[in-house]
């Protein structure tokens, strides 16, 4: 998967995530490092429980998505 695919990718789980859970951008940076690190928990889930990368690689997906969402939430 090349950089243009990776973004499109998150982009999509952003979209994924709005329609989910709605605006976030009232969530407290705490919050914020709380749902980043239990998405980094289910990489290392993922990596140690799988033999092959597409699990921890779509967790991984998820954790730039919510890394773009904090930024978003910090600029409105």
């Amino acid at each position: 998967m090349n950089r243009d695919e990776i973004f499109k990718h998150i982009s999509r789980e952003r979209d994924s995530q709005d329609a989910k859970w709605g605006d976030q951008s009232g969530n407290p940076d705490e919050l914020w490092l709380a749902i980043i690190v239990e998405e980094i928990g289910e990489v290392a889930k993922a990596l140690l429980e799988n033999d092959d990368f597409t699990e921890a690689g779509a967790e991984l997906i998820q954790v730039a998505a919510v890394a773009v969402a904090w930024l978003e939430s910090r600029t409105k």
